[in-house]
């Protein structure tokens, strides 16, 4: 084998195995494993825990109360603009320059 050849495969090699990087990281991409939650195990130096929690306490349950509101509607006024293939008629025809 030459090394022409040689080259020639080695990057077939590398050229294939990035597309096929690609091509696993696009399906892993579409289709998301979920895993289970890693539990951690408690350690045993300290028997005594420096962490506390407050006591949970609801929100406010109370409903908001929606005020209706106007929307006032906008509606568009365009300029009448004359046509152009009628003024050319008209020049044509009438002999005014307008």
């Amino acid at each position: 084998m030459d090394i022409q050849s040689t080259l020639t495969q080695a990057i077939e090699v590398i050229v294939m195995s990035f597309v096929a990087l690609m091509i696993f990281d696009f399906i892993d991409g579409l289709y998301v494993v979920p895993l289970p939650p890693i539990a951690i195990a408690p350690s045993n130096a300290s028997s005594k825990s420096t962490v506390t929690a407050t006591q949970f306490q609801p929100l406010n349950t109370k409903q908001l109360e929606v005020e209706p509101q106007q929307i006032s509607f906008v509606t568009s006024h365009f300029e009448e603009i004359s046509d152009p293939s009628r003024r050319i008629h008209c020049q044509n025809e009438c002999g005014n320059p307008t």
